[in-house]
């Protein structure tokens, strides 16, 4: 059986943030630690993205993180446009296997990171596919994107959303495990 959680905070502090939105997570889906767990930030937490990324990682028990800033969140019934803003969702239970992805200098090479991440996930494809993908909005070409991971990877359902940002940073971040990056795409196989 799968179980998941969601959980959310608005707290200042972002070390706070991120373990109240995790140990919501994790009770919401009755789970002591996570197969994966997706984390979403506002860009009020900008400069603390890699101690949240670290954090969620380490109150799931998972290093199976990916996820992205945002200028809000959706998350256990509301939505966060402004202010300080997290959301994650833990994943768990037997059925399915998690493994992250991170593809780093997007701009001007949709086709190629298409394949780099179908090298990545292929070995680990089950008998039910799900790819979340979560890209530099600012720095990718969608349409080669998913047409070539459509070609390279046929019959794998595809979803996510792209990483976005307040106007007052001007790029935007991807997370992938314990890395916080620009210019790049992160993501999760789910198979199972």
């Amino acid at each position: 059986m799968i179980r998941a959680g969601t959980g959310s905070s608005t707290a200042k502090n972002p070390r706070s943030a991120a373990l109240e939105a995790t140990a919501a997570a994790l009770q919401q889906a009755g789970l002591r630690t996570a197969d994966c767990a997706f984390v979403f930030a506002s860009t009020a937490y900008g400069g603390a993205f890699p101690m949240i990324v670290r954090s969620v990682s380490e109150a799931a028990g998972t290093r199976e993180v990916a996820g992205c800033g945002s200028i809000g969140v959706i998350a256990c019934g509301r939505e966060i446009e402004s202010g300080p803003a997290l959301a994650v969702l833990v994943l768990g239970g037997n059925t399915i296997q998690a493994t992250r992805l991170f593809v780093p200098q997007l701009r001007g090479r949709a086709r190629e990171v298409a394949h780099e991440i179908a090298t990545t996930v292929r070995p680990r494809l089950g008998a039910n596919n799900l790819l979340c993908l979560f890209p530099d909005t600012y720095n990718l070409e969608p349409e080669p994107l998913l047409a070539e991971l459509a070609r390279e990877l046929p019959g794998v359902t595809v979803v996510g959303g792209g990483a976005t940002e307040d106007g007052s940073v001007g790029e935007t971040f991807q997370f992938c495990g314990d890395v916080v990056s620009s210019n790049s795409v992160s993501g999760m196989l789910l198979a199972g």
